[in-house]
């Protein structure tokens, strides 16, 4: 974090040339915040500030064990175009940076595999976080949103979706950028000032928060109205889809083993009857050896003696 937090104090506008991708898989719900990490790519685009680029760059996923603790793998590749200018006459001459960022998520490669529907191959999506506008007076710096479709079943997703930006930094906002970072380098506080909360995290920030009172009736009701239609679809879709697939898997693995008890049964009854049969066979000539053996035991040793 000090080795970020100092790179960011030798460049001012650090904080919006970042772009973070993050891959998601889609478990099928309504509700995001079930969804399941597979990796992200932090990196700092280059954005000149009176020269138009185009860029495609290929990256590796990196693992956070913060958003989820696993390993990770596989590649994205994502295409950034930069056009410079300024939207808001008013304050260009305090702009720093102005212009519009595009950002078309193109595809990946080898992801991992999140799916418990045994197809193998997880249904991916990713989640582009920017940091368009320079913070206020407070020094937070804000990200902005986009997700992209899900695909299905897909160990090398192309998406080709694309994300847009109209990015606005200013000397104050800067300034005070970067004043929050020091006071809370001096606190202590391992947290950046910029919200690099993940996806599933950010979800959570726009729910209601408990501050220790008693909501309103009118508060009350409108999370009624929000909260429960979600939860009766939700509810639907494990009915409809989720409940049937999961007895549909525990009956296969049922009949799985019925057939391996089967089969474990017929080699045992073999080998009980084979090693009857070795039984037999050696009780057999050990009844053989006795008999023969009493028989001489009780001849006479000299034909002539009785």
């Amino acid at each position: 974090m000090m080795i970020k937090r100092s790179m960011a104090w030798g460049d001012p506008l650090h904080y919006s040339r970042r772009i973070l991708l993050e891959v998601w898989h889609d478990p099928g719900l309504s509700d995001d915040a079930q969804a399941e990490f597979m990796g992200e790519v932090d990196t700092i685009l280059d954005l000149p500030e009176k020269e138009s680029v185009t860029n495609k760059v290929c990256l590796p996923l990196c693992q956070n064990l913060e958003k989820a603790q696993r390993r990770v793998r596989g590649q994205l590749t994502f295409e950034y175009t930069w056009r410079p200018g300024t939207t808001d006459k008013s304050s260009s001459e305090e702009a720093l940076l102005a212009g519009a960022l595009e950002i078309n998520v193109i595809s990946g490669d080898d992801l991992i595999a999140i799916d418990w529907k045994g197809s193998c191959c997880s249904d991916p999506y990713v989640v582009v976080v920017a940091y368009p506008r320079s913070p206020g007076p407070d020094g937070k710096v804000e990200p902005v949103w986009h997700r992209t479709r899900t695909l299905q079943d897909a160990a090398a997703p192309k998406w080709n979706d694309k994300a847009n930006f109209d990015v606005h930094w200013t000397r104050e906002g800067t300034a005070h950028c970067m004043q929050a970072d020091m006071r809370q380098c001096g606190t202590g506080d391992v947290m950046s000032n910029t919200t690099t909360m993940s996806h599933r995290q950010g979800l959570a920030a726009f729910q209601p928060k408990d501050t220790g009172e008693e909501p309103s009736d009118k508060e009350k009701q409108d999370i009624m109205m929000r909260d429960v239609p979600a939860l009766q679809d939700e509810l639907t879709h494990l009915t409809d889809k989720v409940v049937p697939a999961i007895s549909a898997q525990i009956s296969d693995v049922q009949e799985d083993l019925k057939l391996i008890l089967e089969t474990l049964r017929r080699r045992q009854g073999s080998f009980s009857s084979s090693a009857a049969n070795g039984q037999v066979d050696e009780n057999r000539n050990g009844s053989k050896w006795s008999q023969d053996s009493s028989v001489s035991a009780f001849r006479p040793s000299d034909k002539s003696g009785f």
